[in-house]
């Protein structure tokens, strides 16, 4: 924007620093650096069994869901359901590219907060599905904030689809009764056409 603009110069209060060009090595170290931290983290999340970090998230989600149902016995069989290895994937993806990433240690280390955020959204989002679940005896089953998403979109493709399917039957029962209007009408015409034939 040219220099005459005011809202193009802005009001001196801050200032957008452009890092200069840095060109990719052939070899991708960053690429490969990011997929070592993500198997890193995999075998930490399947090896570390003291204590195992499966169980810790369960408990978690659990101790929430309880302190609000107030009802151990049926959380507990929510709780069982958990796969808390679908929330690893997407810290595991949070941790390597805040690793990896071009950035100052400022903000590598507010990308790399959004890992520790990540998870508390996703254990109080479980625990209140498992509350609904509770309260209302709904087969509601404990999901991840992805799974979620992606849940809503599938319900969403379910309604189209369904949609599509009520057009098409009420499309193939007009088709039916327009044969069967057509048919009446050929009919009528020719019993029409034969009594005339009689009476002459």
């Amino acid at each position: 924007m040219g220099g005459h603009d005011r809202y193009g110069v802005g009001d001196g209060r801050a200032a957008v620093v452009i890092p200069r060009y840095v060109p990719t090595p052939r070899f991708r170290p960053r690429t490969w650096a990011f997929l070592g931290v993500a198997a890193l983290l995999g075998l930490v999340f399947v090896g570390w069994q003291r204590p195992s970090i499966p169980l810790v998230y369960d408990g978690a989600v659990r101790d929430v869901a309880v302190a609000i149902t107030r009802d151990p016995a049926t959380v507990n069989g929510y709780v069982a359901r958990l796969h808390p290895a679908t929330l690893y994937l997407a810290v595991a993806y949070i941790v390597g590219i805040s690793l990896v990433v071009r950035a100052s240690l400022a903000r590598r280390l507010a990308m790399l907060g959004h890992a520790v955020l990540y998870v508390a959204l996703s254990l109080l989002a479980q625990a209140l599905m498992i509350t609904v679940g509770v309260t209302t005896r709904w087969l509601v089953a404990p999901f991840g904030i992805e799974a979620v998403i992606m849940r809503a979109d599938l319900l969403q493709q379910r309604f189209h689809v369904q949609l599509a399917a009520t057009a098409a039957r009420r499309l193939d029962l007009l088709v039916e009764h327009a044969i069967v209007a057509l048919g009446g009408f050929r009919y009528r015409a020719a019993k029409r056409g034969r009594n005339i034939a009689c009476h002459s």
